[in-house]
């Protein structure tokens, strides 16, 4: 079978496999290693959650920021820096901070 395979294609195919095992790698490295590392990122999520939500509100209060586009401003700077969370999360954790800054607000 992989006789056919030319010198490109193995080239090919050890990048993918090496790609693959520098990914799981990283993963196995980075994952939470007890409950306080878990409850500690997501304390820090909401924290974040909260100051971008508030930095959105004040772009687009200057006109910086389409109103239409905090949300997916804040969704953007989450995703880069939580990319272990789901976007379920990631929303509920806006839409919290969102929460917040309204009652702060009142």
């Amino acid at each position: 079978m992989f006789e056919q395979l030319g010198s490109v294609d193995v080239l090919i195919i050890s990048t993918i496999v090496l790609g693959i095992a520098l990914a799981a790698g990283k993963f196995w490295l980075d994952r939470p290693q007890n409950i306080q590392d878990v409850s500690g990122t997501i304390i820090e999520a909401a924290e974040t959650a909260e100051i971008l939500v508030a930095a959105a509100e004040q772009l687009w209060l200057t006109g910086r920021l389409p109103k239409t586009e905090r949300f997916n401003f804040v969704m953007e700077q989450l995703r880069e820096k939580f990319p272990n969370f789901d976007v379920d999360q990631l929303e509920a954790t806006v839409e919290s901070a969102v929460y917040w800054l309204k009652l702060s607000q009142r």
